[in-house]
C-alpha cells in the first residue's frame, strides 16, 4: 500500500495514539521519551506502512515496544558510560592526592626533629597546643614557634617546588 492519506494517518493517529504512548510510557516511565517514542512510530508508519493494514495497531504497539527497548538500553549505555567517567575522574583524583599525601609526608619527615613532632602531633594526631606541650614537656610557646618554624620550612620547600 504506499503513503497513507493525510485523512486516513489521522484516523489511525486518532485510533491508536493512547495505546503506543501507554505502552511506551509503561517501559520508559517519561513522558518526554514516551512523546518521542510516540513521534518516530507514527513516523515510520507513515514513511513505511506496513503491508497489511488488517492489524495495525498490533503493528504500531510492537514498533513502540521495540523503540521503548532501544531507548532503555541507550539510557543505560549512557548511565554505564557516565559512571565509568565519574569513576575514572574519582580514581585519578585520588590517585593524585595519594600522590600529594606522600610528597607531604615526604617533606615532613625531612623537618628537624624538633618541627618534625609538633607538626606531625599537631595535623596528624590532631592534638592541640597544650596537649603537645604536656606530650612533648615543653612550653606552649615552644609549641607554638616550632609549629611556626615547620611550617615555613614546608612554605620554602613548597616555594622552592620540592612538593
Amino acid at each position: 500500500m504506499g503513503h497513507p492519506t493525510d485523512r486516513h494517518f489521522t484516523e489511525i493517529y486518532n485510533a491508536c495514539f493512547q495505546d503506543v504512548f501507554r505502552v511506551s510510557f509503561s517501559y520508559l516511565k517519561s513522558r518526554e521519551d514516551s512523546e518521542n517514542v510516540l513521534q518516530d512510530v507514527f513516523m515510520e508508519y507513515f514513511e513505511h506502512p506496513p503491508k497489511d493494514e488488517r492489524n495495525i495497531k498490533s503493528w504500531l504497539v510492537s514498533k513502540a515496544i521495540h523503540r521503548s527497548l532501544d531507548a532503555l538500553r541507550k539510557r543505560r549505555k549512557e548511565i554505564g558510560i557516565q559512571r565509568k567517567s565519574a569513576c575514572e575522574a574519582e580514581s585519578g583524583a585520588i590517585e593524585k592526592n595519594k600522590e600529594e599525601l606522600e610528597e607531604a609526608l615526604n617533606l615532613i619527615a625531612a623537618l628537624p626533629e624538633k618541627c618534625k613532632s609538633a607538626i606531625t602531633l599537631f595535623y596528624m594526631d590532631e592534638m592541640d597546643i597544650k596537649t603537645i606541650s604536656k606530650s612533648l614537656a615543653i612550653s606552649e610557646s615552644a609549641v607554638k614557634k616550632r609549629l611556626e618554624r615547620g611550617r615555613e620550612i614546608l612554605k620554602e620547600e613548597i616555594k622552592n617546588g620540592k612538593c
